[in-house]
């Protein structure tokens, strides 16, 4: 990736690994999709494998408590929660946390350390130029900004996410409308 919008974009100072896959004829859409996707983690798997022993050009430490002894630590800061919406609509267009399609859970809590540590994986592999990529995911802007006020001027609680679209599929009550959904995942700790 080179030329002149190369510095808009973060895989012009990556090394890029492409996977293609063909299907074979005939075979369901979705089947096609479960298949290219597992191709592609077991290769990101079989990488980071070869990669573990490397020494990391940089190490850099993140402080992650359990919530309710991080909701206690300084208690003249705000706390602030991150949140998070994951995007999943269907064949070719789906997020993953853990490896569970995003449109199958309500709104959940999880640390940022997750998120970078490669907890969501995108399965958004229809239009390259308009879908949030897994790198994108673990390189967060919001989550490394976060952290660098956290301490400081903020207590960055953590991230709560859940699925942008509606999630009717999981939760049918008032409980899970997109008005409370904030109040009920930020509560607990106080953000």
């Amino acid at each position: 990736m080179s030329g002149p919008a190369a510095d808009y974009c973060p895989f012009s100072q990556t090394y890029n690994l492409c996977v293609v896959v063909e299907p074979a004829d005939g075979l369901e859409t979705h089947v096609y999709e479960k298949a290219a996707r597992m191709a592609g983690l077991k290769v990101a798997a079989y990488v980071g494998e070869a990669a573990r022993e490397l020494e990391p050009d940089e190490i850099v430490t993140y402080e992650t408590k359990p919530i309710f002894e991080q909701a206690a630590m300084y208690p003249d800061l705000p706390k602030v929660g991150y949140i998070h919406m994951l995007q999943s609509q269907g064949l070719l267009h789906d997020t993953y946390y853990y490896g569970v399609d995003a449109k199958q859970f309500i709104p959940t809590f999880m640390y940022p350390t997750e998120i970078m540590d490669g907890a969501i994986v995108s399965g958004n592999c229809v239009a390259p130029c308009d879908k949030v990529t897994t790198y994108h995911h673990f390189h967060n802007p919001v989550i490394e900004d976060c952290y660098k006020h956290h301490g400081k001027d903020i207590n960055f609680m953590g991230n709560d996410f859940f699925e942008h679209f509606p999630v009717k599929q999981v939760c049918r009550d008032e409980r899970c409308s997109p008005r409370n959904r904030k109040r009920i995942i930020t509560s607990p700790y106080g953000a």
